[in-house]
């Protein structure tokens, strides 16, 4: 009965500068209840927090995590709430990014593209905005595909230039991820600085097609009828043989009598 919010947290912090978050707990239920919490992944040694928590009965508490990260780029993982057969995770996203970035960066798909099937295509739109003196700057831009066990499956990147602001369309092929969350992840890269953003995607089974859905994808018809041609016409071809060979054996056996 148990009651954690949020379900995620996506936090921006500034490399080596210390940030606190909080995570709201509630116990509605009606006995006391002994809370573990383990932190796992990549954020295992920049996020700190009371490692157990006790709540009573009816009892609401403010966990209060103090982020404190100095390496470069994105960083994932869990924070982990057991007690006795009850489980909860919270996934955590950490952008870090140094004080003297000269954009602000933000990463950002619609709530409809956020969920996709395997195999399909995932589109994000990038936005950069220069901070201070617009001037051309040759940036590098690092696009990430992780799960929040801290394992990469896309990893590419291109380098252009940005005078005072770029918005564009990114799309990356998601080959044959597993049913699951995972994180999109920008990095720009300029000399001595750096900038990240992220945005939580998720992917689903893909479904088996009803057959309304076939009557309306003509692509689908139209395959279809061609294998179902090609089909009888073999169907055609084998029956012929096999009616020329037993008409062959009737004959033979006419003139040997």
């Amino acid at each position: 009965g148990l009651v954690i919010s949020p379900d995620e947290l996506s936090i921006s912090v500034t490399s080596g500068v210390e940030e606190v978050r909080e995570i709201n707990i509630s116990n509605p239920g009606t006995r006391s209840v002994n809370l573990r919490i383990d932190v796992e992944g990549e954020i295992e040694d920049v996020l700190s927090l009371d490692e157990s928590l006790r709540l009573e009965e009816g009892e609401e508490r403010i966990l209060e995590l103090r982020v404190n990260a100095s390496e470069r780029g994105l960083l994932t993982g869990k924070i982990v709430f057991r007690s006795g057969n009850f489980r909860k995770e919270v996934l955590v996203v950490i952008n870090v990014r140094t004080s003297n970035f000269l954009f602000d960066v933000s990463v950002s798909m619609p709530e409809e593209a956020r969920t996709i099937e395997a195999g399909e295509n995932l589109a994000m739109q990038i936005n950069l905005l220069q901070v201070g003196d617009d001037e051309r700057v040759d940036v590098t831009a690092r696009y990430v595909i992780k799960d929040f066990e801290g394992n990469v499956y896309l990893e590419e990147s291109e380098t252009f230039f940005v005078l005072g602001a770029r918005d564009y369309i990114k799309e990356l092929p998601v080959f044959d991820l597993p049913p699951g969350k995972y994180i999109l992840g920008l990095e720009i890269i300029y000399p001595n600085a750096y900038a990240t953003s992220s945005a939580v995607f998720e992917v689903e089974e893909e479904a088996l097609l009803s057959p309304a859905d076939i009557f309306r994808n003509k692509t689908l018809l139209i395959v279809l009828g061609v294998i179902l041609v090609i089909v009888l016409l073999l169907i055609v071809f084998f029956l012929r043989r096999i009616f020329r060979g037993s008409g062959k054996k009737s004959a033979g056996k006419k003139v040997k009598k």
